[in-house]
């Protein structure tokens, strides 16, 4: 399944709210409520509810936007690792829930956050615009750097 270059660059989407926007393209979804400072979501633009209601090729397609997302991660913050996962259901924990979509949160040793045990505050240590500039300067240069191509056919 090819991705055209507006599908892939609108793909990895900094996650924003719980709440479902207009899709900037047919493979991406964007939401609000940020979670951890550089956190990405990925979803195909066809919304289903579980992994098995996407067929292989659709299922592919989610994994490479998932690569590419975690090659961006790295490459535009090189956090230490990387969690990525899929919620799918409400009782998983999915805030979507009619649209399965994956996350990446980059990760650094001792980055746990008292805060939101304690005040039930989350402290975001970078704003959401900056974080936003750095993935999208990260992916300008990848995209020009060609290592991609093969996706955008």
């Amino acid at each position: 399944m090819a991705l055209s270059p507006a599908r892939l660059g609108a793909s990895a989407k900094q996650c924003e709210s719980e709440r479902p926007q207009p899709h900037a393209s047919k493979h991406s979804r964007s939401v609000r409520a940020l979670r951890a400072n550089g956190h990405l979501l990925v979803a195909l633009g066809e919304p289903r509810p579980t992994l098995m209601d996407y067929d292989p090729p659709q299922r592919a397609a989610l994994w490479a936007l998932v690569d590419l997302a975690s090659e961006l991660m790295q490459s535009a913050l090189n956090p230490q690792g990387i969690n990525i996962g899929v919620n799918q259901g409400r009782a998983a924990g999915a805030g979507v829930p009619q649209h399965l979509h994956a996350h990446l949160v980059p990760r650094w040793s001792g980055d746990v956050n008292f805060m939101t045990v304690v005040g039930q505050v989350r402290v975001i240590p970078a704003a959401l615009e900056h974080m936003a500039r750095r993935y999208r300067q990260t992916w300008g240069l990848m995209r020009a750097e060609g290592g991609w191509n093969h996706l955008l056919a």
